[in-house]
């Protein structure tokens, strides 16, 4: 399901907001270092992003290139080091765009051996700058399958009230909705193809930057409570921290992100694989760890041995 893909000027964006990128991030669990990831940049265009388990490692065992053409990313590749070679392991290919917005995508998995192991394809159609409709197609003896269909539904403000999801067949899969208070989102809510309730995300803020979230699980007719995220800014207004508290087990993962002065496109690789924030308030960079990548992609490329 592609999140979004509305723009937003902010850090990660052409049109830098605070005039700082992203270039490190890292990992932490119940306050140990697990890994790093390192970003660099050619002009102001992302090109390359290495992971290194336990943030200590000299050589990286992952990585992740970009290259662009027209000013878009074309193709994303992730690759891991296996032996001290580095193997491809996915593939994100920008077929076609309308505008800056990727109107078709594919992407490919493929083993240790380098042998393709899926392939699913991905095309958007936009209606005012904001995602309309997505269909995502599993390729199956040659030919691409239609396996579920996306839509997505606004309001007369232009913001996102309902993602409904189908199968193939027609048949509803899931369905999310969103609660708007002062043009920011203050609820999200998922429910099964019945409609009955799934889980809830509640969302605090200090002005228009998201600081909070609770996220909760609708069990025997009532909501419960299943864990927190909080939010840190730095005095430029980059995301400086992200800490994700979880009730059962009772385990803590904080992200801190490190920056440099300068103009970054980490946002238009989001959207390319089909996971750019919600809405304006959303905190970003959206940190590989926890940020809904579809199938896995990208949260787990860097650290496939853990």
């Amino acid at each position: 399901m592609l999140v979004s893909c509305k723009k937003k000027s902010d850090n990660q964006g052409e049109n830098s907001s605070t005039g700082y990128r992203i270039i490190q991030e890292k990992n932490y669990y119940n306050n140990l270092l697990e890994d790093r990831t390192d970003f660099s940049y050619s002009g102001n265009n992302l090109t390359e992003i290495f992971g290194y388990t336990q943030g200590t490692k000299a050589g990286p065992d992952g990585k992740i290139t970009l290259e662009y053409e027209g000013g878009n990313i074309s193709r994303v590749s992730v690759f891991a080091n296996i032996s001290g070679a580095w193997s491809i392991m996915e593939e994100a290919l920008a077929v076609s765009y309308t505008g800056s917005l990727p109107a078709e995508r594919i992407i490919t998995t493929y083993d240790d051996t380098g042998s393709v192991t899926n392939q699913v394809r991905y095309t958007d159609t936009y209606l005012n700058g904001q995602v309309n409709e997505e269909k995502s197609y599993s390729m199956q003896d040659g030919s691409w399958v239609l396996e579920y269909r996306d839509q997505y539904i606004y309001n007369a403000q232009g913001q996102l009230q309902n993602i409904r999801s189908y199968f193939g067949s027609g048949d509803q899969r899931a369905a999310v909705t969103y609660l708007w208070q002062n043009n920011l989102i203050v609820e999200e809510q998922s429910s099964n193809t019945d409609s009955s309730l799934l889980h809830k995300v509640e969302y605090s803020y200090s002005g228009t930057s998201l600081t909070g979230e609770v996220r909760s699980v609708f069990i025997d007719n009532s909501w419960t409570q299943t864990g927190t995220t909080s939010y840190v800014y730095d005095t430029q207004g980059n995301l400086s921290s992200q800490t994700d508290r979880y009730t059962t087990p009772s385990d803590v993962f904080r992200l801190d992100f490190t920056y440099e002065a300068g103009k970054g496109n980490f946002r238009q690789l989001y959207v390319v694989m089909g996971a750019a924030p919600l809405w304006n308030g959303a905190p970003f960079p959206m940190p590989t760890k926890s940020s809904g990548l579809p199938d896995g992609q990208l949260r787990d490329v860097f650290h496939r041995n853990r």
